[in-house]
């Protein structure tokens, strides 16, 4: 109801609505009294369904000037409304334009832009898909709103309030009103009509004129099979009418029934619920679709998941770093007020807690663009009063698998039955086969049976011994028969038909190459995460030792500063290169099950509207 009554509102907004109005309601009124001059005139008109007939006979005009007098009165004060109602639609038009231009070019000015961050003065509307928060122009608050997460929690939430996924939902919805549309030719009709004439000569009033009165209702149906049934009813009455009396018309009523068989051209069930069969695949076509967009937004989330863990890792060794750096710069001054180091060994000390204060603010930064990712693919609800973004998720580190993974072979059966992309390839044949079975029915020449059968009362009937009541029928059978010579649009929609579905097979081979190389790359990268976290443990124990032996060294006089920077720049390095090599390997596993189409089944999610596995 809101909807149209905004479209009415809409409408009476549209240039020249009021004029074109005023224009339409003032030609009504100035044509209303044509009838009575033409009756004047000598002109009469004679409606007989759709023909309209006019027969002349030489009479002279009588009509008034009073009369012409009063309609050109009134047609010049409606043009003069008319005229006013189109300049003030036109200053309406005016105004709109003047105002959106206005708009438009307002938005170059930078001050506007300035007044754009400031937070609004009224509180914001409700959220429905539309941002309602204080636009950001800072850094996020210290004290910022926890949200404790595991990693299928936040797979969960991702699947029930990320925006994208809200919207894709709509596919299948809108796939399946399509295919109820598909159904429409199945549909019975219902019509009739019905119309009133009268004739005659005015000039002979003792000649009686002659009325007729007819209507027709009909059902009518087509079937799957390419027959088409129809059952009517016409009634009419006619005949002439002397001095008021009606004694001479004649009344009837038929009842018919009539069906066409399509013989070649349009029959048989396979091309007339070829098109109801191509609105379901497409249904299909998108649930599948939506299961690919589910499970990438999955993948999404928990790559966004691990990467958080990642930086906030990578912030802390940068924190414990900047300490480490500060604690030797304090050391080393030490040892220079002691006259046990050279001055010139502070500068390498100083050189090092600067580059750690870099590292840290990166980090930082790191952090919060992961952070602001990861909330925009879960879009949490509101927490305390707070905005979606102040958000501060805690996360917590999943298990590292030790179970040996499934072959290679496993995972290449998996995603050739799981890819939502090969399913919907394979649907795309099975659509491609249809419109061959249509455009192949297309070649055929159009061959239709029909019959008709019906019957007839009579009330009134004039005979030649009086009038009486009978009854009569009537039957009909023939054929229909036409063929275009040269055909030649058929064949080329039959040899299009044939070439796109060749096409759309060799597109899924292609396809299929595709998936087996992702696959095959993605399990490659997994087995070099996972054995590289054995390599960056071995390597962290190794600069952890080689830092305290230098650090030992140095406080025996046997190394300088910058060996102990060194040292611990290359510690620093091996912690990240840990944290790193456990994040890739557990992201690894994530990017292998979203190639081969299983991610959503490995997390145990069911409930997204797609067809189970192996169906299509």
């Amino acid at each position: 109801m809101t909807k149209q009554m905004h479209g009415n509102r809409m409408a009476l907004r549209e240039p020249g609505f009021v004029s074109s109005f005023v224009i339409r309601v003032s030609s009504l009124i100035f044509f209303l009294p044509l009838p009575v001059f033409r009756e004047r005139a000598g002109v009469r008109v004679i409606s007989s369904g759709r023909n309209r007939s006019t027969s002349k006979i030489a009479r002279t005009p009588t009509l008034s000037h009073e009369y012409m007098r009063e309609g050109a009165i009134l047609l010049f004060l409606l043009s003069i409304l008319s005229l006013a109602a189109g300049c003030a639609d036109s200053d309406a038009d005016g105004r709109l334009i003047l105002r959106e231009q206005t708009a438009l070019t307002s938005l170059a000015d930078p001050s506007r832009l300035t007044d754009a961050t400031n937070a609004p003065k009224e509180s914001p509307p409700a959220d429905r898909g539309r941002w309602t928060g204080h636009l950001i122009t800072a850094s996020a608050p210290t004290t910022q709103p926890a949200l404790e997460l595991t990693i299928e929690q936040a797979v969960l939430m991702a699947l029930q309030h990320n925006r994208g996924l809200v919207v894709q939902r709509f596919a299948p919805e809108l796939a399946k009103f399509a295919e109820d549309a598909s159904l429409a030719p199945f549909d019975p009709v219902l019509s009739g009509s019905a119309d009133y004439s009268r004739s005659g000569l005015a000039i002979a009033p003792a000649v009686p004129d002659f009325q007729s009165i007819n209507g027709q209702v009909q059902i009518q149906q087509f079937f799957a099979t390419g027959t088409t049934v129809a059952i009517s009813a016409t009634p009419a009455y006619e005949g002439t009418v002397l001095y008021g009396d009606g004694r001479t018309a004649t009344g009837s009523v038929r009842a018919g029934l009539s069906v066409t068989q399509a013989l070649l051209q349009g029959a048989g069930l396979e091309f007339n619920l070829a098109t109801v069969r191509q609105s379901q695949l497409d249904v299909l076509t998108s649930q599948y679709e939506l299961r690919g967009f589910a499970e990438q937004l999955a993948s999404d989330t928990e790559q966004a998941y691990l990467d958080c863990i990642l930086d906030q890792r990578e912030l802390d060794i940068a924190k414990n770093a900047l300490n480490v750096a500060q604690a030797q710069l304090d050391e080393t001054d030490a040892m220079i007020h002691s006259g046990r180091s050279a001055t010139s060994d502070r500068a390498a000390a100083l050189a090092t807690v600067a580059q750690r204060q870099e590292e840290l603010i990166n980090a930082r930064a790191t952090l919060e663009q992961t952070r602001l990712k990861f909330i925009q693919l879960i879009n949490p609800s509101t927490l305390d009063g707070q905005t979606r973004w102040e958000t501060m998720p805690r996360l917590t580190q999943p298990p590292v698998p030790i179970s040996r993974q499934d072959d290679l072979n496993s995972h290449l059966r998996v995603a050739m039955l799981y890819r939502s992309d090969l399913n919907q390839a394979r649907l795309q044949i099975e659509r491609g086969n249809l419109d061959v079975v249509k455009t192949r029915n297309g070649l055929l020449p159009q061959l239709d049976l029909f019959a008709t059968l019906g019957r007839t009362w009579y009330n009134h009937y004039p005979t030649g011994t009086g009038y009486s009541n009978p009854t009569s029928y009537d039957a009909t059978v023939g054929v229909n028969f036409s063929y275009p010579l040269l055909n030649r649009a058929a064949r080329a929609a039959d040899n299009t038909s044939h070439a796109t579905r060749e096409q759309s097979i060799e597109a899924l081979a292609n396809l299929q190459q595709q998936v087996e190389l992702e696959v095959r790359s993605s399990y490659v990268e997994m087995n070099r995460a996972r054995e590289q976290i054995t390599a960056s443990a071995a390597a962290l124990a190794a600069a952890d030792a080689a830092l305290q032996v230098e650090q030992e060294r140095y406080r025996v006089g046997k190394s300088t500063s910058l060996l102990v920077s060194v040292a611990q720049q290359q510690l620093l390095t091996s912690q990240i290169a840990q944290a790193t090599a456990v994040a890739s390997y557990l992201k690894g596993l994530v990017d292998l099950y979203r190639v081969e189409g299983s991610l959503l089944e490995r997390r145990g999610v069911s409930s997204l509207d797609y067809p189970p596995k192996g169906e299509k």
